[in-house]
């Protein structure tokens, strides 16, 4: 345990170790993150509280559910406009605030990582087409673990959108894996480039005839 901490982030560490609630322990964290100056000495601290403020989140989730006999809420966003766009990536890489700053999606934009906890979209214009940008949680847990929520979005999109932040201690780590968990998972994220044509066949039908890498002609 960090013994060098400002005296604001301390009270706020002391406060979480005093809560009783769930919500008085998310807020004390909150609070706690907010206060911690980030260098290298706070950096396992700041890990178990990012990770423990997740968990808690997800507890405080279940506990919802279970006093209100539901279930958790659908992560499916229906496609609205031209195209749906999902932007996907670690915490705090700027999802929310681009999703704020195009649209008027109602948003949750924090400096606390993993405020995001369920998907929100919002309508954008460009050249005067509507396109539907959609803000997730984090790709990847704070366990590491790969959100199979978020890859469901992601394979449903149209586009997708993996955002970096530059404040990024390790920007090619980040972006790496956000890459690696995408295309482990059966979403494509680089094509090659081709063409084809299409020939209407004298018994019926069609036969489409690739001019570059695209495989085999196929048939309908």
């Amino acid at each position: 345990m960090v013994t060098n901490l400002p005296a604001e982030a301390a009270a706020k560490l002391n406060k979480y170790s005093e809560a009783r609630t769930t919500e008085e322990k998310i807020r004390a964290l909150e609070e706690f993150l907010s206060a911690v100056p980030k260098h290298k000495g706070t950096e396992k601290l700041r890990l178990w509280a990012t990770r423990r403020l997740a968990e808690l989140r997800e507890e405080l989730e279940r506990e919802k559910v279970k006093r209100s006999g539901g279930s958790r809420p659908g992560i499916f966003v229906e496609k609205e406009g031209a195209g749906q766009i999902v932007l996907v990536g670690p915490p705090n890489s700027g999802k929310s605030s681009i999703v704020a700053r195009l649209t008027n999606a109602k948003v949750v934009v924090s400096p606390i990582p993993y405020s995001t906890r369920i998907p929100a979209p919002g309508m954008a214009t460009y050249l005067d087409v509507k396109l539907q940008l959609v803000d997730t949680p984090p790709l990847l847990t704070p366990n590491g673990e790969v959100n199979s929520r978020v890859v469901a979005l992601a394979r449903n999109a149209d586009v997708v959108g993996v955002v970096v932040g530059l404040d990024s201690d390790d920007v090619a780590r980040d972006l790496g894996s956000a890459l690696r968990a995408l295309d482990e998972r059966g979403v494509a994220y680089s094509l090659q480039k081709g063409f084809a044509r299409l020939e209407r066949r004298r018994e019926g039908g069609v036969t489409l005839v690739p001019t570059g890498p695209l495989g085999s002609a196929r048939q309908s």
